[in-house]
């Protein structure tokens, strides 16, 4: 009997002592878990910052985008406003080179005039 109960305890030793291995086993799975987890929750937190960054960046592009919208336009009403003044001097400068012939065929024409006078007074 004294056989049959140092079998027992060996074997009862033998399965503590592996229920001890597999308890250290849980222990470091445990940890790594816990590793794992903290990793985890670094790169989730990330990933918000990153989200947060995003976000900021399509209000910008959208503030961006409105300004440069509204600046096209302010300048287009300008550009308009400036074609329209030009085309009204190019007219207007027209106008003045009609006149200006106008008068360079009266002043030429005077001027045969005068020729014509002074030819009858000298004779």
């Amino acid at each position: 009997m004294k056989e049959e109960t140092n079998m027992i305890i060996e074997k009862l030793t033998e399965i503590i002592e592996k229920q001890n291995i597999m308890l250290e086993k849980q222990d470091i799975m445990e940890k790594r878990q816990d590793r794992m987890e903290k990793r985890q929750d670094k790169m989730e937190a990330r990933q918000d910052k990153m989200e947060e960054k995003q976000d900021a960046m399509q209000e910008e592009l959208i503030r961006i985008g409105n300004t440069v919208t509204r600046i096209e336009y302010e300048h287009g009403q300008k550009l308009d406003l400036i074609l329209d003044v030009l085309i009204g001097h190019g007219e207007k400068l027209e106008e003045h080179d009609k006149r200006f012939e106008k008068n360079e065929k009266i002043l030429e024409m005077h001027g045969h005039r005068i020729y014509a006078l002074e030819q009858r007074k000298a004779t």
